[in-house]
């Protein structure tokens, strides 16, 4: 007789080994409800139901907080990678938006694309929903439409099933629901496929302790730029997948200073930095603090992404080109000098308006006027540019935007990976002296993944203010010919805007 093997995944004591036992027949998995974590280690079970054999592979729970510590759940499915499923169950519990949430995003970053034909879902502890007179797609409704977990059973064709705990439901009901789950199970695909999971962790190389100053060779490094207002922490948002920056629509900014997040993503670890628009400082009435707290900004950004960033994001909304627009694009090429163009990236946001209009975003580039700075900048960078979607009702489409800007990013044909100049060394220096102190540390506490270089960005963002990164310069001359020329920009870009007003 052929045996048909399922695997079931899921949160922390979301039910699978319940689950498990009610396929099989039987309490072939310890399922202790009273315990946050049961199942340990991958263990398969088999049994013949309703005349098929089944076998069943149990799986320790995912934790939505820690990433890490789920990437090492699927080292420990390596070796099942051989193995063929029809079915992969996930199990969740459907009042745990934050959880579900957390937990569909990670696994849409590490299912194989196959994967999703041969998905169901499992809604567990349905009897608590009974007791308030609910029902599964009622609570359903209370979800966002761009919640992950409603892409995701648009995804897979709704395909799920309710079920009480094994303490709550008699041996009928018991028949009943393994009948549901495998009726469900029989519209799926009949050929089994290998589930081999992309786990970005693995690829994380481990830094020697003669080796401090390599920096790890997964990081990718990207700095968001551009005017206030523009879309900034919308489009790191977007890359990360999740709220890591403030962001909302309005001419007012949300980022007043450099700040960054970092993640695991389509096997690389992002690390994203959100900067102030460079008119976000014309409130400051002295001419001379504004540069500085400008200059102090751009050198915090270059700072933690030590040894340079991969590439300048700069962030702009399709439309009128206009004299600010064209000013803000000098501004950066003049601070970041003539290597810029070689690691910039124009980003257009406001997809839909353009969709609007019936105008793809080649055309409008087309069509801006000859020599104008932005036309200029496209040009130099190799026509490196895209558009973003920031519809949430259309998250695959959004991810697939965020693939192409990383691809965008790959082909990058630099002799240097990242954006370098001679003055870097200095920032270099300061970013690995912090460095050093944490690699002293373990990795893991309290076994959550702690990344050093991570922690030495916290430092230098918490510790470096206007007034020492002022004094960082003033210590080294060599610095003052750079330091005078990001000034001078900054100085007739400020100027610019407030004739402007």
């Amino acid at each position: 007789m052929y045996e048909e093997r399922f695997i079931i995944i899921g949160g922390i004591g979301a039910g699978k080994s319940t689950t498990g036992n009610i396929i099989l027949g039987r309490k072939a998995f310890d399922a202790n409800t009273m315990s946050d974590r049961v199942t340990k280690e991958p263990a398969t079970e088999s049994a013949t139901r309703f005349n098929r054999k089944v076998s069943v592979v149990d799986t320790p729970g995912f934790d939505a907080s820690n990433r890490i510590f789920n990437e090492n759940i699927l080292r420990k499915l390596t070796s099942h990678c051989s193995l063929r499923y029809r079915a992969i169950i996930l199990v969740l519990r459907i009042q745990e938006f934050e959880t579900n949430e957390k937990i569909v995003t990670f696994l849409n970053d590490v299912l194989p694309k196959d994967a999703y034909e041969h998905l169901i879902i499992i809604f567990s502890n349905i009897a608590a929903l009974e007791k308030n007179d609910e029902t599964i797609e009622g609570n359903l409704e209370s979800y966002p439409e761009s919640s992950s977990l409603h892409q995701l059973l648009a995804r897979i064709n709704h395909r799920y099933v309710g079920l009480k705990y094994y303490s709550e439901i008699n041996r009928e009901n018991t028949e009943k629901i393994a009948s549901k789950i495998l009726k469900w199970i029989d519209t799926l695909p009949t050929l089994p496929i290998c589930l081999c999971f992309s786990i970005c962790a693995k690829e994380q190389p481990v830094i020697k302790k003669e080796d401090n100053q390599v920096p790890d060779k997964n990081e990718l490094r990207l700095i968001l730029i551009g005017k206030t207002g523009v879309g900034k922490s919308s489009t790191g948002n977007s890359i990360l997948e999740e709220a890591a920056f403030p962001s909302k629509t309005g001419p007012r900014s949300t980022t007043k200073v450099t700040s960054f997040r970092s993640k695991f993503r389509f096997d690389r670890y992002l690390v994203v930095v959100d900067t102030p628009g460079l008119n976000e400082f014309n409130n400051v009435s002295n001419a001379k603090q504004r540069e500085r707290e400008i200059t102090s900004e751009v050198t915090k950004s270059l700072m933690i992404t030590s040894p340079g960033p991969h590439a300048f994001i700069l962030v702009m909304e399709p439309g009128r080109f206009t004299p600010e627009d064209q000013e803000t694009i000098s501004c950066y090429r003049t601070v970041f000098g003539e290597e810029f163009e070689k690691y910039a990236v124009v980003l257009f946001t406001n997809k839909d308006r353009l969709e609007k209009e019936d105008i793809s975003i080649d055309d409008w580039v087309r069509e801006l006027e000859p020599g104008s700075n932005l036309k200029e900048l496209i040009e130099k960078a190799n026509n490196r540019y895209l558009i973003m979607d920031y519809n949430k009702k259309r998250l695959w489409e959004q991810r697939d935007d965020v693939k192409k800007l990383l691809n965008i990013i790959k082909s990058m044909d630099n002799k240097i990976p990242f954006y370098k100049t001679k003055y870097s060394e200095k920032t270099e220096i300061v970013f690995n002296n912090i460095l050093k102190e944490f690699q002293k540390q373990k990795y893991f506490q309290n076994g959550v993944y702690v990344n050093p270089r991570d922690e030495a960005r916290k430092v230098i963002l918490k510790t470096y203010s206007t007034e020492k990164i002022q004094a960082f310069h003033d210590e080294d001359s060599s610095l003052s010919s750079y330091i005078l020329g990001i000034i001078a920009a900054v100085g007739a870009y400020s100027l610019y805007l407030v004739v402007l007003v």
